[in-house]
């Protein structure tokens, strides 16, 4: 189950397609495995279905899942690193841990979430 703030500032839609990727990266979700429709997981969240749709989207275009036409939307067999995000990647990364760092946040804390 998908789980949103809606007091975050991040849009639902981003919201949705990382706790989806989380799942997979948890091994809750595997390849093959089928998601609620776009129709069941707006009934389910209690949101607008353009907002799944668009999460779906997104998770399409970076081949995370894959419709079936008629059938679905799957978790895809995928688990290959981008090469051309790394660089992003890591520059996100480096700006987090100096806004970790700067409020406080110790080094053994921060290793402590990445171990989790």
């Amino acid at each position: 189950m998908v789980i949103l703030d809606k007091n975050s500032p991040t849009p639902l839609y981003e919201q949705i397609a990382l706790d989806i990727k989380k799942q997979i990266n948890a091994g809750i979700l595997r390849p093959d495995d089928k998601l609620p429709s776009v129709r069941e997981q707006a009934k389910e969240l209690l949101i607008n279905p353009m907002t799944i749709s668009k999460a779906y989207q997104a998770l399409t275009e970076e081949g995370v899942i894959a419709s079936r036409k008629g059938v679905g939307v799957f978790v895809s067999d995928f688990h290959h690193a981008d090469e051309d995000k790394i660089p992003e990647l890591q520059k996100k990364f480096t700006q987090l841990l100096i806004e970790l760092r700067f409020n406080g946040v110790s080094d053994e804390t921060i290793i402590e979430w990445l171990k989790a």
